[in-house]
């Protein structure tokens, strides 16, 4: 069976806009595990080599940049009056494997590189990287959905600029775990 690869691009989106929603609304613990199936086999099945490479020098940069933003975020939210609690390591495990890993996999190292890894492509994909986490903003009423286009825009740059997934990988991750450390604290929600 031959797959077209050009359809599968276009319409892997929907597709996973469909499963999320459906995860968030019925809360099966095979269709979350069917998304981050997707979200990884998705690529895979359309052929396309992802840029993932880890040496010292690119995991110091991603640390760094990563910590310096989220350094700053956090600090304003302790400012802000924010109180924080380590996650679990159940949490910690979902958060790089589960959200980061499949998600950075799929929005930057396949549909961002699909539209030419450009400035363009890094603002088009945050907008589809935003909608698709919205299902949320329906189902749970969470408003933080919609604040996920910033960070996007950044892990789209760090992508842009390194050609590595590890730099929003790794971003991805502390960016989620500092969320979850705070309960979902807003300080301008």
């Amino acid at each position: 069976m031959s797959i077209n690869k050009r359809a599968l691009h276009w319409w892997s989106y929907p597709g996973l806009i469909l499963l999320t929603g459906l995860y968030l609304w019925l809360r099966h613990w095979y269709l979350g595990a069917l998304v981050t199936l997707y979200l990884v086999g998705v690529p895979v099945l359309a052929g396309q080599r992802l840029n993932f490479r880890v040496d010292r020098v690119d995991l110091c940069q991603a640390l760094t940049f990563s910590f310096l933003i989220l350094g700053g975020v956090w600090f304003f939210f302790l400012v802000m009056g924010a109180s924080f609690e380590l996650p679990s390591v159940n949490r910690i495990l979902f958060h790089v494997f589960v959200a980061a890993v499949p998600e950075e996999v799929y929005f930057r190292g396949f549909f961002q590189e699909r539209l030419g890894n450009n400035l363009k492509a890094v603002f088009v994909v945050s907008v589809l990287f935003t909608l698709a986490h919205t299902p949320r903003m329906f189902i749970e009423g969470d408003l933080s959905a919609v604040l996920t286009f910033f960070p996007s825009l950044l892990m789209g740059g760090l992508y842009y600029k390194t050609g590595n997934l590890l730099h929003p990988i790794v971003f991805h991750a502390l960016s989620n775990l500092l969320m979850e450390s705070t309960k979902g604290y807003y300080p301008l929600a």
